[in-house]
């Protein structure tokens, strides 16, 4: 079976592992959906504030009701952790990152170089990798090149 096969074998049958790295007004609404689809999730964000809320099943998102994260935690659909290291073992990855705009009105691309640099340090068996922030078309094709 090709690895393509795997990994759509994985996610028709839930058994895909997904990371959401960044965990703002992006990636944890992601994280749900993904949470709620019946896979397990495991969010990653520099921020040990937001995963401390998470792992205890609280919201800081207002439309993300703490009702929903709470019911993920505890039937283990997501969890949330500070630890880069964990993309190891993810099957798919999504960057959920801010873009900022600079005062010169070009995007602040050091959150997602970041992101990638971190995710291509541990990029050993990541089969899929999704880029989610607000970006110019044209300014990912000069930022990103394949792996």
């Amino acid at each position: 079976m090709s690895i393509k096969e795997t990994l759509i074998k994985k996610l028709q049958e839930k058994e895909a592992r997904i990371a959401v790295l960044g965990l703002g007004y992006v990636g944890l609404p992601l994280a749900v959906v993904f949470g709620k689809a019946g896979f397990h999730v495991t969010g990653i964000d520099p921020d040990a504030r937001k995963v401390d809320a998470l792992n205890k099943g609280v919201s800081y998102i207002p439309d993300v009701k703490t009702e929903v994260i709470a019911a993920l935690v505890k039937s283990e659909n997501l969890t949330a952790t500070t630890d880069f290291s964990v993309l190891k073992e993810m099957d798919a990855v999504s960057i959920c990152v801010p873009t900022p705009l600079r005062k010169t009105g070009d995007p602040d691309m050091s959150f997602i170089m970041s992101a990638a640099k971190n995710w291509r340090s541990m990029y050993t068996r990541i089969w899929w990798l999704c880029l989610n922030p607000l970006l110019i078309p044209a300014q990912r094709a000069r930022s990103y090149s394949p792996c």
